[in-house]
């Protein structure tokens, strides 16, 4: 979890408003304890924890539209950033050691 909190803090976002994919029931719940979106990937049921399953990351854009479309309200924000803003969250980060 250690490594969530850093790069939620070095990137600067609200967990509430990102989309956290992984292929690990256990780090599936660790994101969601960071309060972050998880979608569980490789599996066709969701475990305790995740908002979404995904069969396959080809899917993505399928089973989870809102970040492709506009951004889903998470209370006054949106699941969603443009490419622009994700570039310069990147170029912005310190290196971090994992």
């Amino acid at each position: 979890m250690d490594a969530m909190r850093i790069a939620l803090t070095v990137a600067d976002v609200d967990p509430r408003c990102t989309l956290f994919l992984d292929d690990n029931d256990r780090n599936i719940a660790a994101g969601k304890a960071m309060g972050l979106q998880t979608a569980l990937v490789g599996k066709p049921l969701k475990s305790k924890g995740a908002d979404y399953a995904l069969e396959n990351i080809h899917i993505l854009k399928q089973a989870i539209p809102e970040i492709w479309f506009g951004g889903a309200d998470v209370g006054d924000h949106k699941l969603i950033r443009t490419r622009g803003e994700i570039n310069s969250i990147i170029a912005a980060a310190p290196p971090v050691g994992a």
